[in-house]
């Protein structure tokens, strides 16, 4: 599975909805659409997928940049000069008000860890298809804390579906220090649906269950950690 998702990953998938019409953004042969990623090629331009065998990094290449760094990534040459009545929106959206937490919230922890020969595994447990652990069990409406600690030697995207949620809370005291110029790059303001939790970090996430009752899935976006990380 990892190399096809790696590969897979090379392109773009554009989703586009009525709420971004509204918004009359550039569009069509006015958008310019950029994807930054790391990968590895070979001299004939081939992707390589670097694996180590043990559902480790596979889908990242092998360059690194330090944090500051500056690199070119293009050259745009303006050719012609066009007149156009198209205006933005005055306001492009509404801000959200953060999810409230008090200390009678419900928090509910969550440990990543390695299961020696069979990969990862969060609270012990590997992903089951639909079965759903008593302690997995949310009320509808309720808003909860989510508590994630990542006690692996790999930082791990972890992802909800079917919610945003906010980060209140980043504790790294444990955490290697070898992550620290990827940590200064972390952006934990605003609205997300995945968050990235470093070795050794504990990271609190609020998080309210409204619109619909079923299944909220979820697991490290790493897609070779998926089958176990969920």
């Amino acid at each position: 599975m990892g190399f096809q998702s790696y590969a897979g990953l090379a392109g773009l998938l554009i989703v586009e909805d009525d709420e971004e019409a509204d918004l009359r953004l550039p569009a069509s042969e006015n958008e310019l659409l950029l994807i930054l990623q790391d990968r590895t090629f070979t001299a004939s331009n081939q992707l390589v997928y670097l694996s180590d065998g043990m559902g480790g990094m596979g889908m990242m290449g092998n360059s690194r940049l330090p944090v500051g760094s500056q690199f070119n990534l293009m050259t745009l040459k303006v050719t012609e000069s066009v007149d156009t009545a198209e205006t933005l929106s005055a306001q492009l959206a509404v801000k959200r008000k953060r999810i409230p937490v008090t200390n009678a919230t419900r928090i509910r922890k969550f440990e990543l860890s390695h299961v020696m020969m069979r990969g990862f595994a969060i609270n012990g447990r590997q992903f089951n298809g639909a079965t759903v652990a008593d302690d997995e069990k949310v009320r509808l409406g309720d808003t909860e804390i989510w508590e994630f600690r990542n006690n692996t030697p790999m930082p791990h995207s972890t992802h909800v579906h079917g919610l945003q949620f906010n980060v209140i809370g980043r504790d790294n005291s444990s955490s290697d220090r070898s992550w620290g110029g990827l940590r200064q790059g972390l952006v934990d303001t605003g609205w997300h649906d995945t968050v990235l939790v470093l070795p050794g970090e504990t990271v609190r996430l609020a998080m309210t269950f409204e619109h619909f009752d079923g299944l909220y899935i979820y697991h490290c976006h790493n897609m070779e950690h998926e089958n176990s990380l969920s």
